[in-house]
């Protein structure tokens, strides 16, 4: 009985972690390195200066 319960609850475990790796890659972006942010604000400091 327990092998069958471990059969059920491993591969419902291993769903659960990549749901919810994929929902925090794809849903909450994580934050962008300080490289990317000072590209960004490069980039609109230059957008900013064209007429």
């Amino acid at each position: 009985m327990s092998v069958f319960l471990c059969l059920l609850v491993a591969p419902l475990g291993l769903i659960v972690i990549l749901g919810l790796s994929w929902f925090e890659d794809h849903v909450l972006r994580p934050p962008t390195s300080p490289a990317d942010q000072v590209v960004q604000k490069s980039v609109e400091l230059l957008k900013q200066q064209r007429p």
